[in-house]
This record gives structure tokens, C-alpha cells and sequence, in this order.
């Protein structure tokens, strides 16, 4: 039982603020392909009701059940995912759908599927969760 002065201190809003913009600093991280990257971690609810992932991208990800095989068009989906969500999170270099990238962009398609992959995980799971892919010598 916690008596007044062993009560936990309740965070006040700019504890919210400060990690929210710490957050959106991102995090310089080693992808599986060997590139270093900055991202961060973008809320997937906001990105849905934003609508930059479409409604009917999000609702086939819930439909899948794990280790149960994709159906085709859920595959299809899966994979627009991963380009929203790598597209959403990388800060440096910036990624972009299509078109001619500037000095500080690159293409989607730029990236390996591992890459995407494990952006995903990062977004999902946070740096922590993640163990690094080489180690050092």
C-alpha cells in the first residue's frame, strides 16, 4: 500500500511532450543490408486514421492470422505496408514512392525487403527489441 510519501509521482504533460519529441528526433540504426539510417517510430493508428495507410491495407493485415499463408491479395497489401511504413519512419535519407529522388532521398524500391522488414519491427517493437545483425569484430 503506498502511503503519501512512496506514492509515485504522476508525469505531467511536458514529460508527454518531451518524449513525443524525442521520439520524433528518430534513432540512428544499423538496417540487415549494412546501410546506417535515422528513423523513428511513427504511430500506426495515426498513420491509418491519417489515412496514408488505407483503410483496406490495415483491415487484410488484421485478417491475417499468424502462421497461417497470405491469400494473395493479402501478400499484396502486406507488401504496400511495408513500403507505407518505411516511407513513414526513415528521416534520413527520406524515402520516396517514386519519381526522380533529390541528394537526400532515395526510392522505395531502393531498399531490400530484410530492410523493410526490419523497419517494421523496429516501429512495431522499438530499438531495444532489435538485435543487431553483425557483430562487432
Amino acid at each position: 500500500m503506498a502511503t503519501p510519501e512512496n506514492a509515485p509521482k504522476i508525469s505531467d504533460a511536458s514529460a508527454f511532450r518531451k518524449r513525443a519529441s524525442e521520439k520524433d528526433q528518430g534513432v540512428v540504426v544499423e538496417l540487415p543490408s549494412g546501410f546506417f539510417v535515422k528513423i523513428r517510430r511513427p504511430s500506426i493508428t495515426g498513420l491509418i486514421k491519417d489515412g496514408i495507410i488505407p483503410s483496406d491495407v490495415a483491415m487484410a493485415m488484421q485478417a491475417v492470422t499468424p502462421g497461417q499463408q497470405m491469400k494473395p491479395d493479402e501478400l499484396v497489401k502486406s507488401l504496400q505496408l511495408l513500403d507505407i511504413i518505411a516511407q513513414n519512419s526513415m528521416l534520413e535519407p527520406k524515402v520516396i514512392m517514386s519519381g526522380i529522388p533529390a541528394d537526400d532521398e532515395i526510392l522505395v524500391s531502393d531498399l531490400e525487403d530484410t530492410d523493410k522488414q526490419y523497419i517494421m519491427q523496429f516501429v512495431q517493437s522499438g530499438v531495444t527489441d532489435l538485435t543487431p545483425f553483425r557483430t562487432v569484430k
